[in-house]
């Protein structure tokens, strides 16, 4: 039930028709609501496994997205990194939220949009996407095949580069814009150059919030809240579970054996 609702997404009423054309078995709605609702607690535990791991990395990348909750408008977030995978579905986008999800964790690097509220986590570091920043984008990918020095040059000549473009004051009101932006994100704007751990976008966390918005479409939102956590909680299962290259399926029918191991969690 959980597999097919969430990791598909399928409405209640297409599973319905499923588990009845393929079992012959009638389940109410009610039934359904509740196989789900049932599974909260095992899956609370998992996902806070899963946010534990994440607050000791180093680097850390961040989005959110809009998400309906009992007929309000709320803010989903993700927190990832290439193995880990964290949701939450919180009121509202404001810094206060993130702050509740990553505790006192203080990550090297925050990789994100230049958002107010991403910019307040207090990283030591932080790397604004830079999706329309090609030329740097395409040094950091030949930085495997490029000697050391060559690479630390052609570094050197982009940041100079950059610094003599922010120098000049544009004449248009949309140029201008765009300018004060880059002159207050300077210090966020190259790291992934310095860094191969760091990338240059926020691609990875959009990317895993492209389910979420798939499944509002087909669902609505939520009509509830413990609708919303209990989805946020298995959507980081899920994630993760994905990025370690293991089985979707395997992994929910681990979770709700007499005695849950976590063992590919690491607890």
């Amino acid at each position: 039930m959980l597999y097919l609702h969430y990791a598909h997404p399928l409405s209640y009423q297409r599973v319905q028709h499923l588990i009845h054309d393929l079992l012959g078995l009638q389940v109410g709605m009610g039934t359904l609501v509740n196989i789900v609702q049932r599974g909260q607690a095992v899956l609370q535990q998992g996902a806070e496994a899963i946010r534990r791991r994440l607050q000791q990395v180093a680097v850390v990348g961040s989005d959110e997205t809009g998400a309906r909750v009992d007929g309000q408008n709320w803010c989903q977030w993700v927190f990832q990194t290439p193995q880990w995978v964290s949701y939450a579905i919180c009121r509202s986008k404001g810094a206060r939220e993130l702050h509740a999800v990553m505790g006192q964790a203080q990550p090297e690097v925050w990789v994100s949009d230049a958002g107010s509220s991403q910019m307040k986590h207090p990283a030591k570091a932080y790397q604004r996407c830079l999706a329309h920043l090609v030329r740097a984008m395409r040094l950091a990918k030949h930085r495997p095949r490029l000697p050391t020095k060559c690479y630390a040059l052609q570094v050197q000549a982009i940041h100079c580069h950059l610094d003599h473009l922010l120098k000049q004051q544009p004449v248009h009101h949309e140029s201008q814009t765009l300018w004060r932006h880059l002159h207050k994100h300077r210090a966020a704007l190259l790291l992934f150059l310095e860094r191969a751990d760091v990338p240059p976008t926020n691609n990875a966390s959009e990317q895993a919030l492209r389910n979420s918005v798939i499944y509002r479409k087909v669902t609505g939102g939520f009509r509830s809240q413990w609708a919303a956590q209990l989805y946020a909680n298995l959507l980081s299962i899920l994630e993760t579970a994905h990025r370690q290259g293991r089985s979707i399926f395997e992994i929910i029918v681990s979770l709700f054996t007499s005695t849950p191991a976590l063992s590919w969690i690491g607890e």
